[in-house]
C-alpha cells in the first residue's frame, strides 16, 4: 500500500463516516499501517491532505477513471524483470502518431495493464477436470475398428481381453480399449503355425504400422520385409498364419517411454530369437 492506496482509504472514510468519527477512524488506520512498517511522518502527511477535502468533494465521482477508460490498454503478463514499459511507450509515442491510422486510434498513450503471471497453484492444480480416458461405453480389450479395414481380419477375436506369452505361459489382461485406429500402442504378432511371437511398438495408428508387416507378406514384393514379416515368407507360411493382438495403450506420447515399455515386454515374454521373432538389435 503506497500513497495512492493510503489516500484512497482515507477519502473513502471521509465520504462514509460522520464528521465526528472521521478522526477516530483515521487514527485506527494509522495505527494499523504503523504496525505494517509505514513511517509516522508519511501517514500524518497523507491524512492531513485528506482532512482538507470536504465530505461533498469526497462523494463526487472520480473523473480520472472515466478519462482512463478511453485509453487503449496495452496488456502484458507481469514479470519483475520487465523494463519500465510506461517510459518506453512515452519515448516512442511519436512513432504511433506518425501513422495516420494509429493517430486516430491512439489519441492518448496506451494504458499499461498487467495480468497476473501463473503461480504455483495455477501450475500444479488444474481447474479443468481431466477427461475420462476409459469411458464406460468403451470396455477394455482388443477390438476391430468395424470399418472393414485390411487389419480387422488379423484381429482374430474381436473384444479379446487377455493374451498369453507362449514362451513363459504367462497370461496378461488388456487394460485399455484398443482398435486398429489406436495410436501409441504396443502390439504382438504371433504365428499360429509355429507358436512364435513378435512384440513391436508404434506411435502411428496400429493399422498403419501393421500394414508395413502385412504388405510384404501379401504381395511378396521385393521391398525389404520387416523382421516379423520375414518369418511369414518362409516355406509353408502365409499371411493366413498371422494373428495381431494389440496389447497395451501407452498414455505418454514420448518415443523413449514407449520404446522402453516395448523392451521390457520383450524381455518378459521371452520373444528374442530363437524363442521368438524379435531380434536383439531391435531392443538395443
Amino acid at each position: 500500500m503506497g500513497f495512492i492506496e493510503t489516500k484512497n482509504c482515507s477519502i473513502k472514510m471521509q465520504s462514509v463516516e460522520p464528521e465526528e468519527s472521521f478522526n477516530n477512524r483515521c487514527n485506527e488506520l494509522a495505527n494499523y499501517l504503523l504496525k505494517r512498517g509505514y513511517k509516522p511522518a508519511f501517514l500524518k502527511r497523507q491524512i492531513l491532505r485528506v482532512a482538507n477535502i470536504s465530505r461533498i468533494d469526497a462523494l463526487r465521482p472520480n473523473n480520472n477513471n472515466h478519462k482512463n477508460s478511453r485509453r487503449i490498454p496495452f496488456v502484458t503478463t507481469y514479470n519483475p524483470t520487465l523494463p519500465n514499459i510506461n517510459n518506453i511507450i512515452r519515448r516512442n509515442y511519436n512513432l504511433l502518431l506518425s501513422s495516420k491510422r494509429c493517430h486516430k486510434v491512439f489519441t492518448e498513450p496506451p494504458l499499461v495493464a498487467f495480468r497476473r503471471s501463473p503461480n504455483l497453484r495455477d501450475i500444479l492444480v488444474k481447474a479443468k477436470l481431466p477427461s475420462d480416458r476409459s469411458p464406460t461405453n468403451q470396455p477394455p480389450g482388443a477390438f476391430r475398428c468395424g470399418k472393414n479395414c485390411l487389419t480387422c481380419p488379423f484381429i482374430r477375436t474381436d473384444g479379446l481381453t487377455s493374451y498369453t506369452f507362449f514362451s513363459t505361459g504367462e497370461t496378461r489382461p488388456i487394460t485399455s480399449h484398443i482398435t486398429c485406429n489406436t495410436k501409441n500402442v504396443i502390439y504382438m504378432i504371433q504365428c499360429n503355425r509355429c507358436n512364435l511371437q513378435y512384440i513391436g511398438e508404434t506411435k502411428r495408428k496400429l493399422k498403419e504400422r501393421f500394414n508395413d508387416h502385412r504388405r510384404t507378406v501379401d504381395s511378396q514384393s521385393r521391398s525389404i520385409p520387416t523382421h516379423a514379416a520375414e518369418h511369414f515368407l518362409k516355406p509353408n507360411h502365409s499371411a493366413s498364419d498371422i494373428e495381431l493382438i494389440p496389447i497395451e495403450k501407452i498414455r505418454n506420447n514420448r518415443d523413449s517411454i514407449r520404446k522402453a515399455r516395448e523392451a521390457k515386454l520383450i524381455a518378459r515374454a521371452g520373444t528374442l530369437e530363437p524363442g521368438g521373432l524379435n531380434r536383439r538389435e531391435e531392443t538395443v
